[in-house]
């Protein structure tokens, strides 16, 4: 089968509803990428040029047609105030709640991602990607996380699960 459309226009496709050339491939390859860097994965994961020409690189070699830009589950967790470990060979991980009860919520402040870290790291990442391959590859940019995973990162997951039983 001949390829018929770029990477961008392939996703769009299947976006809108319809049928492309063949099936997009998104590569997951965000821990790949820290690895074959060859710069530290705690300094990878904080630095969003690194990431960008990582993804760079990669998208050139293997030609997927989604580019999924992130560093781990625990981006948001961060800039919500927890406290997050670098680790050594994996990604992120968040370590220590942001906050200490329910009662403490409304102590939460919404964080803006082009100033707090790591998000604006995220950011920065997807728009060197955007300027580089914007109008040939499907660049996704994200946090990894959903409002129940966040909060019981926030809360801390026993705690979270516990008040889910009580407010229940």
């Amino acid at each position: 089968m001949s390829e018929t459309m770029n990477s961008l226009e392939r996703t769009r496709t299947v976006l809108a509803g319809a049928i492309p050339d063949r099936v997009p491939v998104d590569l997951h390859n965000f821990m790949m990428l820290a690895h074959t860097s060859g710069i530290p994965f705690p300094d990878f994961f904080q630095d969003g040029a690194a990431m960008a020409e990582a993804h760079i690189q990669a998208w050139r070699e293997f030609g997927h047609d989604v580019i999924l830009v992130e560093n781990g589950t625990a981006a948001l967790a961060e800039a919500c105030g927890c406290h997050v470990e670098y680790l050594e060979e994996s990604a992120p991980v968040a370590h220590g709640a942001a906050i200490k009860s329910l009662d403490d919520v409304d102590k939460l402040v919404v964080p803006d991602p082009f100033k707090v870290h790591p998000l604006k790291e995220n950011l920065k990442a997807t728009k060197i990607l955007v300027d580089e391959l914007g109008d040939k590859a499907f660049i996704m940019g994200r946090a990894d996380q959903g409002p129940f995973s966040l909060a019981s990162m926030i809360l801390g997951m026993d705690l979270f699960l516990l008040e889910l039983d009580y407010k229940v």
